[in-house]
């Protein structure tokens, strides 16, 4: 489930039942398929390499090794041009990458890093747990926090002044974000309460406020996930104390945010766990 293409070749992650899970090059032809490199030469069970991203005509991976961990590799496509860039705190549970201006960002459960694809060029611009990373208006936007502290928010990363800031605070983390009609839609939660809200901001303080919609909180708590564009809104699921998990959708408002169909009827779920848009449909 691991991929990327750049160069007319598909790198993917993939078992072989001697060296372990390891990353191979497909060119087309099943027969020219091949290994990488073997990285990891003691393999560990869910340590993986995870192919990340194209950059500059370079792939990006994330690999293990025993020595240093998890760390960020960068490959040309052959064995020799493969070697790891960063060998210091462990850059682990990705969850998403972008880039901007010549740089890519990396949010993981160990902050958020800069990278230009070099040892030198590779920083962590925050320490705590980063849960989701989008660019905005050339800004870097990203969801993050740290439990122990209890404390959570919505970022702005500036690449002009290299600064951090702060855009909003919340008491629970959210993961969930998307660009929208020229605003940022995510989900996070304000105050002590099982579910996450939906979210709208313009990418500063006075301008990000929650989309107020009437809904039933679902009692175990939940969070909105898989927001998609679609026709001029976003679709997403959404948790219901007397729904379950249904299709939502939004606007952007607080009247065009509401359920789209109780498909599962009652409370209970219906497992809505893909949206994928082909062509002028949607499927899920």
């Amino acid at each position: 489930g691991n991929y990327y293409e750049y160069d007319s070749l598909l790198f993917f992650s993939a078992y072989n039942p001697v060296i372990g899970v390891e990353i191979f090059v497909f060119d087309g032809n099943c027969s020219n398929t091949r290994l990488l490199k073997d990285i990891n030469l003691n393999p560990i069970p869910d340590q993986q390499p995870i192919p990340l991203i194209e950059f500059q005509g370079l792939g990006i991976l994330s690999a293990y090794d025993p020595i240093y961990g998890r760390q960020l590799w960068r490959t040309d496509g052959t064995d020799t041009g493969t070697y790891r860039i960063t060998s210091g705190t462990e850059i682990s549970y990705i969850n998403k990458v972008v880039k901007l201006d010549g740089y890519f960002y990396i949010s993981s459960a160990t902050g958020l890093y800069k990278s230009d694809g070099t040892a030198l060029g590779t920083v962590r611009l925050h320490n705590f747990r980063t849960y989701n990373v989008i660019t905005y208006n050339n800004n870097i936007y990203f969801l993050s926090g740290y439990y122990i502290y209890n404390s959570y928010g919505f970022y702005k990363y500036n690449p002009i002044t290299d600064s951090v800031s702060l855009i909003y605070s919340f008491m629970s983390p959210g993961s969930n974000m998307i660009v929208f009609d020229n605003k940022i839609i995510f989900e996070s939660r304000e105050v002590p309460m099982p579910c996450n809200n939906i979210w709208i901001s313009d990418g500063t303080p006075s301008g990000t406020s929650k989309i107020n919609f009437n809904y039933q909180c679902y009692a175990s708590g939940g969070e909105a996930s898989g927001f998609t564009e679609f026709k001029g809104k976003i679709y997403f699921r959404f948790p219901e104390d007397s729904n379950g998990y249904e299709l939502w959708v939004t606007d952007g408002t607080s009247a065009g945010t509401h359920l789209v169909h109780d498909l599962n009827p009652g409370p209970q779920n219906s497992d809505i766990s893909n949206i994928v848009i082909m062509g002028n449909k949607m499927f899920f």
